[in-house]
Protein backbone atom coordinates (compact mmCIF):
# COMPACT_ATOMS: atom_id res chain seq x y z
CA UNK A 1 0.00 0.00 0.00
CA UNK A 2 0.84 3.54 -0.24
CA UNK A 3 2.25 5.65 2.53
CA UNK A 4 -0.93 7.37 2.88
CA UNK A 5 -4.01 5.26 3.24
CA UNK A 6 -6.88 6.85 3.24
CA UNK A 7 -9.95 5.32 5.41
CA UNK A 8 -13.61 5.91 5.05
CA UNK A 9 -15.84 5.26 8.04
CA UNK A 10 -19.74 3.71 7.21
CA UNK A 11 -22.41 3.50 9.90
CA UNK A 12 -25.38 1.28 9.14
CA UNK A 13 -28.43 1.63 10.38
CA UNK A 14 -32.38 3.31 10.19
CA UNK A 15 -31.34 4.25 13.91
CA UNK A 16 -28.84 6.26 12.92
CA UNK A 17 -29.95 7.63 9.61
CA UNK A 18 -33.20 8.63 11.59
CA UNK A 19 -31.33 9.97 14.43
CA UNK A 20 -32.77 7.65 17.10
CA UNK A 21 -28.65 7.06 18.04
CA UNK A 22 -25.63 9.07 17.79
CA UNK A 23 -23.18 7.70 15.79
CA UNK A 24 -20.44 8.12 18.12
CA UNK A 25 -18.66 5.00 16.74
CA UNK A 26 -17.32 6.91 13.51
CA UNK A 27 -15.76 9.64 15.65
CA UNK A 28 -13.71 7.04 18.05
CA UNK A 29 -12.71 4.78 15.31
CA UNK A 30 -11.17 8.12 13.39
CA UNK A 31 -8.86 8.87 16.13
CA UNK A 32 -7.91 5.25 16.85
CA UNK A 33 -6.90 5.03 13.03
CA UNK A 34 -4.92 7.98 12.92
CA UNK A 35 -2.93 6.49 16.12
CA UNK A 36 -1.94 3.59 12.83
CA UNK A 37 -1.18 6.51 10.63
CA UNK A 38 -4.53 5.67 8.55
CA UNK A 39 -6.02 8.93 7.51
CA UNK A 40 -9.60 8.87 8.05
CA UNK A 41 -11.37 11.28 5.26
CA UNK A 42 -15.02 10.50 4.84
CA UNK A 43 -18.13 9.51 7.65
CA UNK A 44 -21.03 8.39 6.10
CA UNK A 45 -24.16 6.58 7.36
CA UNK A 46 -27.06 4.72 5.36
CA UNK A 47 -29.70 2.66 5.86
CA UNK A 48 -30.40 -1.42 6.58
CA UNK A 49 -31.17 -1.73 2.72
CA UNK A 50 -29.30 -3.83 0.24
CA UNK A 51 -29.34 -0.74 -2.08
CA UNK A 52 -28.06 1.74 0.26
CA UNK A 53 -25.03 -0.21 1.59
CA UNK A 54 -24.18 -0.73 -2.39
CA UNK A 55 -24.40 2.76 -3.37
CA UNK A 56 -22.50 4.11 0.32
CA UNK A 57 -19.87 1.56 -1.05
CA UNK A 58 -19.34 2.38 -4.63
CA UNK A 59 -19.22 6.14 -2.97
CA UNK A 60 -16.25 5.49 -0.78
CA UNK A 61 -14.28 3.00 -2.86
CA UNK A 62 -14.32 5.73 -5.23
CA UNK A 63 -12.38 7.85 -2.39
CA UNK A 64 -10.68 5.23 -0.08
CA UNK A 65 -8.89 2.12 0.08
CA UNK A 66 -10.12 0.97 3.26
CA UNK A 67 -13.35 0.83 4.42
CA UNK A 68 -14.40 0.37 8.10
CA UNK A 69 -18.52 -0.54 8.20
CA UNK A 70 -20.35 -0.68 11.54
CA UNK A 71 -23.86 -2.10 12.70
CA UNK A 72 -25.88 -4.75 10.79
CA UNK A 73 -24.37 -8.27 11.86
CA UNK A 74 -27.56 -9.08 14.29
CA UNK A 75 -29.75 -11.95 14.03
CA UNK A 76 -32.78 -10.26 12.64
CA UNK A 77 -34.20 -9.76 9.21
CA UNK A 78 -32.70 -5.91 9.00
CA UNK A 79 -29.70 -6.83 9.84
CA UNK A 80 -28.34 -7.75 5.72
CA UNK A 81 -24.73 -6.15 6.59
CA UNK A 82 -22.89 -9.42 5.58
CA UNK A 83 -24.78 -10.17 2.68
CA UNK A 84 -24.78 -6.90 0.94
CA UNK A 85 -20.98 -6.85 1.86
CA UNK A 86 -20.10 -10.42 0.42
CA UNK A 87 -22.59 -9.16 -2.86
CA UNK A 88 -20.44 -5.73 -3.46
CA UNK A 89 -17.32 -7.52 -2.85
CA UNK A 90 -18.20 -10.82 -4.94
CA UNK A 91 -17.78 -13.39 -2.86
CA UNK A 92 -19.77 -16.19 -1.76
CA UNK A 93 -21.21 -16.04 1.90
CA UNK A 94 -19.99 -19.17 3.69
CA UNK A 95 -21.24 -20.53 7.14
CA UNK A 96 -18.73 -21.06 9.77
CA UNK A 97 -19.13 -24.03 11.72
CA UNK A 98 -16.75 -23.41 14.16
CA UNK A 99 -18.21 -19.14 14.68
CA UNK A 100 -21.58 -21.08 15.14
CA UNK A 101 -20.55 -23.65 18.02
CA UNK A 102 -19.28 -19.98 19.48
CA UNK A 103 -22.36 -18.37 19.13
CA UNK A 104 -24.45 -20.74 20.29
CA UNK A 105 -21.86 -21.28 23.79
CA UNK A 106 -21.96 -17.57 23.78
CA UNK A 107 -26.22 -17.41 24.33
CA UNK A 108 -26.97 -20.60 25.79
CA UNK A 109 -24.63 -19.36 28.92
CA UNK A 110 -27.34 -15.93 28.88
CA UNK A 111 -30.08 -17.90 28.52
CA UNK A 112 -30.84 -16.93 25.19
CA UNK A 113 -33.42 -19.04 23.28
CA UNK A 114 -31.48 -20.13 19.83
CA UNK A 115 -33.81 -19.06 16.89
CA UNK A 116 -33.06 -19.31 13.54
CA UNK A 117 -32.19 -16.12 12.43
CA UNK A 118 -29.10 -16.40 15.08
CA UNK A 119 -27.18 -18.32 12.00
CA UNK A 120 -26.78 -15.36 9.94
CA UNK A 121 -24.21 -14.35 12.60
CA UNK A 122 -22.10 -17.33 11.46
CA UNK A 123 -21.61 -16.76 7.89
CA UNK A 124 -18.66 -14.54 6.32
CA UNK A 125 -17.55 -14.36 3.07
CA UNK A 126 -14.79 -16.44 1.01
CA UNK A 127 -11.68 -16.20 2.58
CA UNK A 128 -12.24 -13.35 4.97
CA UNK A 129 -10.59 -13.13 7.96
CA UNK A 130 -12.84 -13.68 11.07
CA UNK A 131 -12.62 -10.73 14.20
CA UNK A 132 -13.92 -12.12 17.19
CA UNK A 133 -16.38 -10.41 19.32
CA UNK A 134 -14.98 -10.58 23.08
CA UNK A 135 -17.83 -7.84 24.20
CA UNK A 136 -21.55 -9.74 22.01
CA UNK A 137 -22.03 -12.67 19.68
CA UNK A 138 -21.83 -11.38 16.31
CA UNK A 139 -18.20 -12.18 15.13
CA UNK A 140 -17.19 -9.67 12.55
CA UNK A 141 -14.54 -9.87 9.27
CA UNK A 142 -12.04 -8.64 7.10
CA UNK A 143 -11.66 -8.92 4.02
CA UNK A 144 -10.49 -7.04 0.22
CA UNK A 145 -12.21 -6.72 -2.95
CA UNK A 146 -10.76 -4.68 -6.23
CA UNK A 147 -8.13 -3.64 -4.46
CA UNK A 148 -10.34 -2.19 -1.28
CA UNK A 149 -9.62 -3.55 2.27
CA UNK A 150 -13.09 -3.98 3.99
CA UNK A 151 -13.69 -4.70 7.64
CA UNK A 152 -17.08 -5.42 9.32
CA UNK A 153 -17.44 -4.23 13.10
CA UNK A 154 -20.73 -4.95 15.07
CA UNK A 155 -22.86 -1.31 15.81
CA UNK A 156 -22.57 -1.22 19.99
CA UNK A 157 -19.65 0.95 21.06
CA UNK A 158 -18.44 -1.79 23.25
CA UNK A 159 -18.18 -4.61 20.74
CA UNK A 160 -16.82 -2.57 18.30
CA UNK A 161 -14.25 -1.03 20.55
CA UNK A 162 -12.72 -4.15 21.75
CA UNK A 163 -12.93 -6.24 18.68
CA UNK A 164 -11.00 -3.50 17.30
CA UNK A 165 -8.40 -3.30 19.06
CA UNK A 166 -8.19 -7.13 19.71
CA UNK A 167 -8.40 -8.52 16.41
CA UNK A 168 -8.09 -5.80 13.59
CA UNK A 169 -5.14 -3.39 14.64
CA UNK A 170 -3.22 -6.34 14.85
CA UNK A 171 -4.52 -7.04 11.20
CA UNK A 172 -3.88 -3.42 10.40
CA UNK A 173 -0.51 -3.40 11.26
CA UNK A 174 -0.28 -7.09 9.22
CA UNK A 175 -1.77 -6.25 6.45
CA UNK A 176 -2.00 -2.56 5.44
CA UNK A 177 1.55 -1.88 7.09
CA UNK A 178 0.61 1.54 7.01
CA UNK A 179 3.37 4.38 6.92
CA UNK A 180 2.10 7.58 6.72
CA UNK A 181 4.61 9.78 8.20
CA UNK A 182 1.32 12.27 9.41
CA UNK A 183 1.37 13.91 13.16
CA UNK A 184 -1.83 15.94 14.59
CA UNK A 185 -0.69 18.76 16.98
CA UNK A 186 -3.48 20.65 18.75
CA UNK A 187 -3.28 23.80 20.62
CA UNK A 188 -6.00 25.67 22.74
CA UNK A 189 -5.99 29.02 22.53
CA UNK A 190 -7.50 31.45 25.18
CA UNK A 191 -8.46 34.85 25.17
CA UNK A 192 -9.35 35.38 21.84
CA UNK A 193 -11.65 35.06 19.09
CA UNK A 194 -11.03 32.33 16.28
CA UNK A 195 -10.49 35.02 13.94
CA UNK A 196 -7.76 36.64 15.49
CA UNK A 197 -5.80 33.07 16.12
CA UNK A 198 -6.12 32.39 12.58
CA UNK A 199 -4.45 36.18 11.50
CA UNK A 200 -1.62 35.63 13.50
CA UNK A 201 -1.07 31.97 12.72
CA UNK A 202 -1.13 32.45 9.12
CA UNK A 203 0.75 35.84 9.48
CA UNK A 204 3.60 33.65 11.10
CA UNK A 205 3.58 30.80 9.41
CA UNK A 206 2.99 31.51 5.79
CA UNK A 207 2.30 29.55 2.91
CA UNK A 208 3.41 26.49 4.28
CA UNK A 209 3.31 22.80 1.90
CA UNK A 210 4.52 20.56 4.56
CA UNK A 211 1.83 21.09 6.95
CA UNK A 212 -2.34 21.90 6.99
CA UNK A 213 -3.78 23.79 9.51
CA UNK A 214 -6.99 24.27 10.78
CA UNK A 215 -9.16 26.35 13.52
CA UNK A 216 -12.42 25.99 15.56
CA UNK A 217 -14.50 27.33 17.98
CA UNK A 218 -13.58 25.50 20.87
CA UNK A 219 -16.68 26.84 23.39
CA UNK A 220 -16.76 28.18 26.51
CA UNK A 221 -13.43 29.07 25.88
Amino acid sequence: MGKDIKVGILAIGDEVVLGQITNRNAAWLATELLKENLNTTHHLSCRDTAEDIAESLNFLSQHCSFILVSGGLGPTKDDCTRQSLAKWAGKELKFQESEWLGIKEKLESRNVTIREGHKNQAYAPEDAQILGNPKGVAPGFFTSANGIFLASLPGPPYELQSMYKEFLVPIIKKELNPTMDRKLYTWICLGAPESEISHIAESLLGQQESFDIGFRLHKPY
